[in-house]
């Protein structure tokens, strides 16, 4: 995991494997992230946030609550994508690109392979499928 400079992580947040928080990140307490990369500037909500196999752009928001799915359904097959194996089962995980200065509202969930585009506002408990 790498942290940058002046980054802040709150209280009781997970920052798990293969994670990077570039300088001056926010990550709320109780988010946990995993395998993902958080932009300059970025913050990441409090409040069970979770982001997995995902990048958020620089300068996003993303508010507290939001969901990224990482774990494609059964069935699903993306092309120079490895399965991982989890607990004894092969599963493909793929998470969500947020672009630069977006910003996604509270208690969203945005499934996997979902890109938000540079400056775009996803509303406050949105489903974003893409």
């Amino acid at each position: 995991m790498y942290i940058g400079r002046n980054a802040y992580v709150g209280n009781n947040a997970l920052i798990r494997n293969n994670t990077s928080l570039e300088e001056e990140s926010v990550i709320g307490a109780d988010a946990e992230i995993t395998e993902s990369l958080i932009g300059y500037r970025a913050t990441v909500g409090r409040g069970g946030s979770f982001i997995g196999s995902s990048i958020i752009g620089d300068e996003s928001t993303i508010e507290p609550g939001v969901v990224t799915l990482n774990v494609l359904p059964s069935g699903v097959e993306v092309s120079h994508l490895s399965p991982v194996i989890v607990k004894g089962k092969q599963i493909a995980k793929l998470g969500a690109i947020v672009g630069p200065k977006a910003r996604v509202g509270a208690n969203s969930v945005i499934y996997p392979g979902s890109i938000i585009s540079h400056n775009k506002y996803v509303p406050p408990l949105s489903v974003l499928r893409q």
